[in-house]
């Protein structure tokens, strides 16, 4: 915990792959105040170089920048093939002030950055903000935010606490007149706490100060609840090109986001341009932003020309490796591979387009790249139609083989195509052509799994109340593994068809375990599942270790889990992406078995 702006001296004693180096290199996440949370887009820098000492032990320094108030820190060789970044851990440095104790920003975006990655550290950090600075609102938000994420909100004890705080800040700040932000604060805090509470102080923060940053956003939300009533899309697009002028620099990105949404709505080609121009300006990730543009311009027959432009550019653009771009745990060969999967998803967005601007032999030649390594469904259907538009017969049918393949084409679609396979190719050479397909499917499904193991005992509840385990649920079987909530728009919109997919797999002996973030089986919960027609097993994460032991942050979120109980994909938030990610481990495991017996 050094001062800031001070000198670090380091010493790392290294590991056994990381032993006998000339020279090691220590880079860095720095974060300073008021830093976004998670870690997606948050530069990451080489801050020293680390030399070999008596004993075998490296040693460097460097200058903590004074705006710096958290690090997290790994150690890597100068190819940045090797890391070690302390188990996935990262070692750590917390700023503290003139008395010792840790700064309350450091604290801020230490809790900013373990969402995501760690809930304990998470939970236990906002615990020692409020402990150390109790009379500092931000601790609380973070502190009752956690409270919602681990569902401990309606607890008797925790609604008393959030309430005497709340009544607390609210006395103090009636008589000691609060900073703007700190209305802001306030109001945000008494959300979900005391609703009178929160109203009068919104409403105050917006009379007095409009272009705070909390002002804003409720600005911007009540221009959208005036939309879906009045329908005066002209009025709308006018409120929030005046927020736009007014919006504080954090809070640029999500009125330019609204904003975008509107010009594509409107179809006017000077608002798209100004929009789009605004939102690349705010948005952190530029990248991400440019893609997302791209897209959106191929989407419109007069600007797709441009489109195609922006997104060969892009295309261009991922070839190079900025180091501040890979992450802290990731190596080059890592971070090659992330482009190279970013490259070939833009590629076949690049390859769309070109089938919708009348191209197809153009766009061939580009989906044919990108069909070359990984597994996209999107890309083999659309590699398939532009095959048909060049009369390129056999490379559509080899896409079609691919699109059987995958358990997410219906089955009618291989009905469709077999008339026409075998005339092409004959009986036996299509049946080769189909097992090929489904060899590849599973070796490049499964070339991008890993294979994290859960801890021993992970506790569900039944709706009857009954104590199950996710190992006895899934029950050394491939198995899927869904967390969802009935307060959540997509996950509810994605139940219909989580029935069709746990159906699917049911058939083939995968079964679907789904979690709601609730402690027991409430009246309101059995009416929700009863008028949605849930028919997939619901569990409750009474004790919320579930969600801990898969690192769940939101919902819908779905896992795949091998028969040994570890999970064997990223989270997805796709049913049908979980479907195929099971089926392929499924066919693997029986290959493997197969060979076994034999």
């Amino acid at each position: 915990m050094p001062q800031p702006g001070q000198r670090v001296t380091v010493s790392y004693r290294p590991s056994a792959l990381l032993s006998g180096q000339p020279r090691l290199t220590l880079r860095a996440r720095l974060r300073a105040p008021g830093g976004k949370s998670y870690n997606s887009g948050v530069p990451v820098i080489t801050v020293a170089t680390l030399r070999p000492g008596d004993g075998g032990t490296f040693t460097g320094a460097f200058a903590l920048p004074d705006s710096v108030v958290y690090g997290a820190f790994a150690v890597e060789d100068s190819s940045a093939s090797v890391i070690d970044d302390n188990g996935s851990r990262a070692w750590e440095l917390l700023v503290s002030d003139s008395s010792g104790r840790p700064a309350f920003a450091a604290l801020d975006q230490r809790a900013s950055d373990m969402m995501g990655r760690n809930w304990e550290e998470g939970y236990a950090t906002v615990q020692r903000m409020v402990a150390l600075y109790p009379d500092t609102l931000r601790g609380w938000i973070w502190l009752r935010a956690f409270h919602s994420w681990l569902g401990r909100s309606d607890d008797d004890s925790i609604r008393t606490l959030h309430r005497t705080r709340l009544a607390a800040f609210d006395a103090e700040f009636s008589t000691t007149p609060p900073t703007t932000d700190e209305e802001g604060l306030l109001a945000w805090y008494a959300q979900g706490t005391d609703s009178s509470i929160a109203a009068r102080w919104r409403a105050r923060l917006i009379r007095e100060a409009p272009t705070n940053s909390f002002a804003v956003q409720w600005r911007l939300l009540s221009v959208f609840d005036s939309l879906r009533t009045s329908h005066d899309t002209v009025r709308a697009r006018r409120q929030v090109d005046a927020l736009w002028a007014q919006a504080p620099r954090e809070r640029r990105a999500q009125v330019a986001e609204a904003g975008t949404g509107l010009a594509f709505e409107s179809g006017d080609m000077t608002l798209i341009r100004r929009w789009t121009t605004r939102l690349s300006q705010s948005e952190d990730d530029a990248r991400a932003s440019a893609r997302r543009t791209a897209l959106n311009f191929t989407r419109l027959a007069s600007l797709r020309g441009e489109g195609i432009a922006r997104l060969r550019a892009e295309i261009d653009s991922l070839v190079k490796l900025a180091p501040e771009d890979r992450a802290l745990d990731e190596t080059l060969a890592d971070q090659r591979a992330r482009h190279d999967r970013l490259r070939r998803q833009t590629m076949a967005t690049l390859g769309q387009a070109l089938v919708a601007d009348g191209r197809p032999a153009e766009a061939r030649t580009v989906l044919e790249e990108a069909t070359s390594i990984g597994w996209n469904l999107g890309v083999f259907t659309t590699v398939r139609s532009a095959s048909l538009l060049a009369g390129d017969t056999s490379s559509a049918l080899t896409m079609a083989a691919r699109m059987i393949a995958d358990p997410r084409t219906p089955a009618a679609f291989a009905a469709s195509v077999h008339p026409v396979a075998v005339r092409h190719l004959g009986e036996a050479a299509w049946q080769r052509e189909l097992d090929s397909a489904r060899a590849l499917f599973v070796e490049r499904m499964l070339a991008g799994a890993s294979a994290r193991t859960l801890a021993r005992k992970v506790r569900v509840r039944g709706l009857g109340g009954r104590t199950e385990s996710i190992a006895g649920l899934t029950q050394g079987r491939v198995s899927v593994v869904v967390f969802w909530s009935r307060f959540c728009g997509p996950a509810i919109q994605e139940l219909p068809h989580l029935n069709e997919v746990a159906a699917r797999l049911a058939r083939d002996g995968i079964p679907v375990v789904s979690i709601v973030d609730e402690p027991t089986t409430s009246p309101a919960l059995k009416a929700f599942l009863k008028d949605k027609q849930v028919t997939v097993p619901v569990y409750l994460d009474s004790w919320h270790e579930a969600s801990r032991a898969f690192n769940q942050w939101g919902t819908p979120y779905y896992y795949v889990v091998d028969d040994a109980g570890r999970v064997r994909f990223d989270v997805t938030l796709s049913a049908d992406e979980a479907l195929a990610q099971a089926e392929a481990l499924r066919l693997a495991t029986r290959v493997e078995s197969t060979s076994a017996r034999r």
